[in-house]
């Protein structure tokens, strides 16, 4: 479903159909059979969708496997290679004048202005490492970005707050390192003032728990940041 509701989309294995929830008349078909992930814009304009990246004889460097659809039209606006299925979605400002996305380690931002040849290029990008992860505010226009950025050769990870368009690296509202992490989740609040970063590992090293290790850091777009202890109840962080 859309986040207001008025739309449902699903995949059949043939193609994608999304259908307007008020008298659930068919609002497009995308020729999408492998469409394995689903999910809307804010307020429901465009349709990204992921499928499981593949290489053929054909095409040994493979080929696109998200993409993002403009439901008025039923046209494809975007379509870039995104191999993991884990941070594949595009992250978009409430009022969809925005989106970014992390593509080979850099974090794309492309400034959407009704005409669908904005999506063809990106118009600001902040460098990276592999697994970065970017996250645009609820609220404000225009958002705050949060830019994750795993850590390398022993180094500490690191999430960056940042204002749209301020995006140079001396212009950074708050910085937060941190050791042990695999993988973070970003969560706004809805006011879009601060988030949360949910950091986990696959392995905890010390042995004190089979299913790995999790902390958690709070930032805000004041500019704080601290870590969240975290309770634990029989045995459970």
């Amino acid at each position: 479903f859309s986040a207001d509701g008025s739309y449902f989309a699903y995949s059949n294995g043939t193609v994608i159909k999304v259908l307007k929830t008020n008298h659930w008349a068919i609002e497009c078909t995308l020729p999408r059979p492998k469409a394995f992930y689903l999910k809307f814009s804010p307020l429901g304009k465009y349709l990204a969708t992921w499928e499981l990246y593949t290489v053929t004889k054909d095409k040994p460097e493979g080929s696109s496997n998200m993409f993002i659809y403009e439901l008025s039209s039923g046209l494809e606006v975007f379509a870039t290679v995104q191999k993991n299925p884990t941070d594949w979605e595009p992250s978009w400002s409430s009022d969809e004048s925005l989106f970014a996305i992390v593509v080979g380690g850099e974090a794309l931002f492309y400034e959407i202005s009704g005409d669908i040849t904005s999506f063809h290029r990106h118009t600001r990008k902040i460098g990276g490492n592999r697994g970065a992860v970017v996250s645009l505010s609820p609220g404000a226009c225009p958002p705050y970005v949060a830019v994750y950025t795993p850590g390398s050769k022993g180094g500490p990870s690191m999430c960056k707050l940042y204002k749209y368009p301020s995006l140079l690296p001396n212009q950074a509202i708050a910085c937060k390192s941190f050791f042990q992490a695999d993988r973070v989740d970003l969560l706004w609040n809805k006011r879009g003032s601060g988030i949360l970063l949910l950091t986990s590992t696959e392995v905890d090293k010390s042995g004190a728990s089979y299913y790995g290790n999790q902390s958690l850091h709070f930032m805000a777009t004041k500019g704080d940041s601290c870590s969240v202890p975290l309770c634990e109840y029989n045995g459970v962080t």
